[in-house]
């Protein structure tokens, strides 16, 4: 399985545990069958994978690409449709060179151009396009022969029942490395909510509701107030 490439992503945002290949098997019987080569990142209590991608990134008329990224090259907007790129993606190369720690939009904007080149020629991307993940907090997780990861999530973390997620590592040793980094998220805890407010505390005086004043027998109210 090839070397996990200098992605960006991974270096710059913080949290990640580990990130890499791996064959990630579907949910039916014929895409288990024909595994899908997945990049993996485990980070914030879930695993993300995705599926390595190759487009083309044209400049606006203003010689701009249009599109606004975070510090690790994650497509966060857009301008135009037709860019190649999508909001969610992670720009990793670009024209077959690894972006490693600096920004798509410094890359293009510094990159020679060839005598007589047109502007409009586009730049070779390639992105990690994002496919899916996995909630890891509270999971089951579990080695499998060797070299198999099956991730079962927390009913509590997912809405809809689906069989266990099962990728792939290279080999027994590597899939160890990943088995220790889910599990890592996997026994995390969620925090559990702050205790309510102690009652206050209980009066031991006991109020009396106020009783009418007696009458005195033989007394007439109207006559007092005649006189």
């Amino acid at each position: 399985m090839p070397a996990a490439p200098s992605v960006s992503e991974a270096q710059a945002r913080p949290g990640v545990l580990k990130r890499g290949w791996l064959f990630k098997e579907g949910a039916h019987t014929l895409s288990r069958a024909f595994p899908s080569r997945r990049f993996c990142i485990v980070v914030d209590g879930r695993l993300e994978y995705y599926e390595e991608r190759q487009v083309l990134l044209r400049l606006l008329p203003d010689g701009s690409t249009g599109v606004s990224l975070n510090k690790w090259n994650l497509v966060l907007h857009e301008q135009h449709d037709g860019q190649g790129v999508l909001v969610g993606d992670i720009v990793t190369k670009v024209n077959g060179m690894d972006l490693g720690l600096q920004m798509l939009n410094d890359v293009v904007s510094s990159a020679p151009r060839r005598a007589g080149a047109h502007r409009a020629e586009p730049f070779k991307l390639t992105v990690m396009r994002p496919k899916g993940e996995v909630p890891l907090v509270g999971a089951e997780v579990l080695k499998i022969g060797r070299d198999r990861l099956q991730v079962t999530p927390s009913p509590r973390e997912v809405v809809d029942s689906r069989p266990p997620y099962v990728f792939i590592a290279d080999g027994e040793s590597d899939r160890n490395r990943w088995h220790a980094a889910v599990e890592q998220c996997a026994i995390q805890q969620q925090e559990p909510p702050p205790p309510p407010p102690p009652p206050p505390p209980l009066s031991l005086q006991v109020q009396l509701p106020q009783l009418p004043q007696p009458v005195p027998i033989g007394f007439d109210p109207a006559a007092e107030r005649i006189a």
